[in-house]
């Protein structure tokens, strides 16, 4: 992965926000990978490692990403899973997306902790 991080990093800037399986906290918001990762791509000042979820612009649009954990978080516990997905790819529904609401699991069992009770 340095690899390739690295090649691209020489070429363009890359923001890297981690994912549900990388070797970083489970509860969002999650740190970004440590630098020992990637330790050639991080010589590269073009490699920002972002929390998840991340906010950015680009020419001056304002995007708001995440691996997705919230949206299989939401699916996981909703009756009406079909129906979401189909929302989420529809224009209205990733204008209704652009909110907080998705970022904040509304449910305990879809936190990343167990209880010691």
């Amino acid at each position: 992965m340095d690899l390739v991080m690295t090649e691209l990093c020489s070429a363009l800037p890359v923001d890297m926000m981690p994912g549900a399986e990388d070797p970083t906290n489970v509860a969002l918001p999650q740190q970004p990978l440590h630098r020992c990762l990637l330790p050639a791509a991080v010589s590269y000042g073009s490699l920002a490692r972002v929390t998840n979820p991340h906010a950015f612009d680009v020419d001056g649009v304002a995007f708001l990403g995440t691996s997705g954990q919230n949206i299989e978080d939401v699916s996981k516990y909703s009756r009406h899973a079909d129906r979401l997905s189909r929302r989420m790819r529809s224009s209205r529904g990733d204008m209704a997306l652009a909110g907080l609401r998705p970022l904040l699991t509304s449910r305990p069992a879809g936190l990343g902790w167990r209880s010691t009770g």
